[in-house]
């Protein structure tokens, strides 16, 4: 939520100062990677948040994307008109018109830089570590045993290292039971390289299965047209 926050204050920020200065084309263009970020990451990292039975915990979510859309279509607006305006009366907004808010002001003490860097590093070794997997045909939902991403660095990959909160998103988003973060000789003009342990243990493989088992459910649930309240018997049966 910080990073979002932290991106939708420096999107406010570069579209303020082209609007300024008349730079109309340049003051659309970051949108797009904004919407890329929003909805592609934090609101894919955020469904099981904003489906969780934890009353607060869902409600966090759901506050968080409010406040977050009810600044994003105000600096739509002006290049988006009808999108921004049909987004802002779904969420509600305190006006008859989107058109009627002033243009929002920006939150420098909101913009962390580190963290937005950081955040690019998480998700550039989330992608690697994909495309590994899918190079050596092993599913997204087979747990694996570790991921060891090694820096040129040291002191970056021991202050990485102590980023817990950032660890445990990556671990999850390549499904791995750990994560550690070393210093290490690299190729020259590579900052970083990420190795997958890829030996399945029988534990593991018990693992995956599990998270496999559970994707043909909700699979199922879907096409019956179940919603999450909905209580099932499931008949499983094993060759």
């Amino acid at each position: 939520d910080r990073w979002l926050f932290s991106r939708l204050a420096e999107l406010t920020r570069e579209m303020t100062v082209q609007m300024d200065g008349y730079e109309f084309m340049r003051a659309m263009r970051p949108i797009r990677g904004f919407v890329d970020d929003l909805s592609t990451w934090w609101l894919r990292r955020s469904r099981d948040r904003l489906k969780s039975d934890n009353e607060f915990e869902r409600m966090d979510a759901l506050r968080t994307l409010r406040e977050v859309l009810e600044e994003l279509v105000k600096v739509m607006a002006p290049f988006t008109p009808f999108l921004a305006e049909k987004v802002y009366q779904d969420i509600g907004g305190k006006k008859t018109s989107v058109h009627l808010e002033t243009w929002p002001k920006i939150e420098e003490n909101l913009i962390n830089d580190r963290l937005t860097e950081d955040m690019s590093w998480l998700r550039a070794v989330a992608s690697r570590a994909h495309e590994v997997r899918a190079g050596a045909k092993m599913a997204v939902r087979q747990t694996l045993a570790s991921l060891t991403v090694t820096m040129r660095d040291a002191d970056e990959a021991a202050r990485l290292m102590r980023q817990s909160d950032l660890l445990v998103l990556l671990r999850e988003e390549v499904n791995v039971e750990e994560v550690r973060v070393v210093s290490g000789e690299l190729p020259e003009g590579e900052p970083w390289m990420a190795v997958l342990d890829m030996v399945i243990t029988p534990e593991l493989r018990q693992k995956g299965q599990r998270r496999e088992f559970v994707r043909h459910v909700m699979s199922a649930r879907k096409e019956a047209g179940l919603k999450p309240v909905d209580l099932v018997r499931v008949l499983a049966s094993v060759p």
